[in-house]
């Protein structure tokens, strides 16, 4: 439930600049003295411009101080109390995202402290300055935040956070996320925690369902939460729902399009356009597709008019190629919709419709009556997928999934999804996904719901929050009470394995915690010590085995792990299909050029030296011939594709030779070096 105010605040002001020279508001001069008086405003920033917004009875000040020629500029938005809630420091420049950590985490977290504490004291008071930091190898940028707490309980969605400088630690950003009411719930009288477990238990209730895995076509068995962000009031155990005042329904724009022509000219076609256009003429005429429409009964679309209408190619999740029909609909007033066909064939893909004119109408469709509607076009504009699915209802009224059932279980990746208007009866959406020839797992040995409820929870942990209620309208921080709540902790696993009962992230891969880089014993007074630590402590992890072995050559595919390592600023588990992955990339980018070509799998110096290189976008510099001198004493042993880039990263300084004057470009190249490499390669 973030509201950010340093954005949302702005939708409502009534904004006019106002040069501070004329500036008689004796409120906005002292809230400017004690902007300049906490905040980095040097001498150098001479130009000024302000604005001024009331929001919910609430004063809010923009503030921008620059250095003329837009060198830099450093902007602020400030309560009339005196509260700093956003804050933005800019200076023109080169940044570079291969930057390393000149700080320690703790580093980070005391300069985001220190600055909230100047800056915004009342707000610091109410923040858990143990703080998050995520440090990621590829940026330039450092991220803290800090969670709100009241009485020791957090804030749901409230927290203050910050961008800092990797190499300097300065702040760059702030941005406050709090909700703000005077009124704060008792813990008096609430339920515990095992009786909050209980109520969860009963709405999370974990439901076994088929799931298919990204990289292929087979579905496994796992549990999913029914309702995975489903909350309770800590006072009765009741479902929790935050409720909103005052929110106007959300406007739609009528976009309807037109038909466009493009002429041709008279030359002669080509076999590849002969065949395009014969594929074309192929498919169903404007006509046909506009009486397939009309005879969409139960339909609000039904009585449109066609307004254009125009084919593309599509693809399937297995890889066939068809060409759609998508039409445009108007109807009478504030009235529209589309229509997508399979434009060989007529069968209905997607339909979509909007009907301004419901918004007055009181009347409501009985229940039975919207679910028939829905079961009824189905079963005529999806026959197949009919009869192997089942019907539910959905959290709102009128939007109806029928899923695929296989062994009696839920396989939800193949449904067909319809929406009937409860106030004119008609079927306003129809889409479908679904596949066939997946393969299904057994559904034998399998855990019982009750434990995979334990499971969630063991990973996942119920608890007490509170949360802002009876919001004054989206993207507004004004609420009326801080209610407490119970739920299951947002780290809650996406699934669990219905078989083993390990947690599972939302790529259906068990999901591990986070180990902190540990330093290998067999790095201890190694030369790449140092570069294996200076990089991990900035994000990049080179390895989490046990043993870094410093001193074993390298494969081609090795290097290339290291390599995607170093440029990810993310640990990654160097699996077959991952390496594999990697360096298909590295030869579609031109970080490689020879993959498949070269019969030896060892990575050699000369080589070492190119993928960096490359990787850093001096490959074409590389390639000019004739002008590159290395000054290392055995430059003729580098092959001419190779001398480019070799005298570039020495110029880098990426590589230094191995102390006798000598690069030995044919010799396998270690772990421990190519680590080396990378750390001077950092900052580059």
């Amino acid at each position: 439930m973030k509201r950010i105010i340093s954005v949302l605040l702005c939708v409502v002001f009534s904004v006019a600049l106002i040069p501070s020279a004329i500036a008689a508001d004796s409120e906005l001069t002292s809230l400017v003295k004690f902007a300049k008086e906490v905040l980095p405003i040097t001498e150098e920033y001479t130009e000024f411009e302000n604005s001024k917004g009331e929001s919910f009875g609430e004063t809010v000040y923009s503030l921008m101080w620059s250095i003329p020629e837009e060198k830099g500029r450093i902007y602020c938005e400030i309560l009339s109390s005196g509260e700093i809630v956003s804050y933005e420091s800019w200076k023109r420049g080169e940044d570079t995202d291969f930057v390393p950590a000149a700080l320690e985490k703790e580093e980070y977290l005391a300069i985001a402290e220190s600055f909230i504490k100047k800056v915004n004291p009342k707000y610091a008071k109410e923040l858990d300055f143990e703080g998050a930091v995520n440090i990621n190898g590829s940026s330039h940028i450092v991220r803290v935040a800090f969670a709100r707490k009241l009485s020791g309980i957090p804030v749901y969605g409230n927290e203050i956070s910050f961008s800092l400088d990797k190499a300097t630690g300065e702040v760059i950003r702030m941005y406050v996320n709090f909700d703000i009411s005077e009124k704060v719930e008792s813990e008096e009288g609430i339920i515990d925690e095992a009786i909050a477990g209980e109520k969860l238990a009963e709405l999370f209730a974990p439901t076994l369902k088929y799931k298919k895995l990204f990289d292929g076509k087979r579905a496994v068995l796992v549990y999913e939460p029914k309702s995975r962000g489903d909350m309770i009031s800590a006072r009765d155990g009741e479902k929790f729902t935050v409720t909103y005042l005052n929110v106007d329904e959300p406007m739609m724009k009528d976009e309807a399009t037109e038909d466009k022509l493009a002429g041709g000219s008279n030359s002669a076609l080509n076999r590849a356009e002969i065949s395009a256009i014969e594929e074309l003429e192929k498919l169903l005429s404007k006509q046909a597709v506009s009486d397939i429409i009309k005879k969409m009964s139960g339909t609000v679309v039904a009585r449109y008019n066609l307004q254009s209408l125009y084919y593309t190619k599509t693809e399937k999740a297995d890889g066939e190629k068809f060409y759609s029909a998508i039409a445009t609909l108007k109807g009478d007033g504030n009235t529209y919709g589309e229509v997508i066909l399979n434009a060989e064939t007529g069968e209905l893909l997607n339909l979509y419709s909007y009907d301004g004119s419901l918004s007055s109408v009181k009347k409501k469709t009985s229940e039975e009556e919207l679910r028939l509607t829905a079961e009824r076009f189905v079963k005529n504009f999806a026959p197949k997928e009919y009869e192997k699915s089942e019907i539910s209802e959905t959290a709102y009224g009128g939007r109806y999934a029928f899923t695929e059932r296989v062994n009696g279980i839920e396989f939800d990746a193949n449904c067909v999804f319809v929406t009937v208007n409860e106030k004119n009866g008609k079927v306003m959406s129809f889409s479908k996904t679904w596949e066939d020839d997946i393969e299904f797992d057994l559904a034998e040995n399998l855990i019982s719901e009750e434990n995979a409820w334990d499971a969630f929870v063991e990973n996942g942990e119920i608890e007490k929050y509170y949360i802002a209620d009876g919001l004054t309208g989206y993207g507004n921080r004004a609420a009326e009470e801080f209610r407490l709540i119970y739920k299951l902790a947002d780290e809650t696993p996406a699934y669990i394995d219905a078989k083993t009962g390990k947690p599972l992230g939302w790529d259906l891969k068990i999901e591990e915690e986070e180990e902190e880089y540990k330093p290998q014993a067999d790095l201890k007074g190694h030369f790449a010590e140092t570069a294996v630590e200076t990089l991990a402590r900035s994000g990049v992890i080179l390895s989490k085995k046990e043993k870094f072995s410093p001193n074993e050559a390298i494969t081609r595919n090795e290097m290339v792990y290291l390599l995607f390592m170093f440029e990810r600023g993310m640990y990654i588990e160097p699996t077959d299909d991952v390496i594999a992955q990697f360096m298909d990339e590295a030869l579609a980018r031109g970080i490689i050029s020879d993959r498949g070509k070269n019969p030896d799998p060892m990575a050699y110096r000369k080589e070492a030296a190119s993928v960096i290189v490359n990787l850093l976008g001096y490959k074409r510099a590389a390639e000019l011939s004739g002008i590159y001198k290395t000054g290392f004493s055995d430059e003729s042993q580098i092959s001419k594709e190779y001398l480019g880039a070799v005298a570039i990263a020495k110029g880098l300084g990426i590589i230094n030779g191995l102390g006798n004057g000598k690069f030995a470009p044919n010799r396998a190249i270690t772990r421990g070096e190519f680590a080396v490499m990378l750390a001077n390669a950092y900052g580059k």
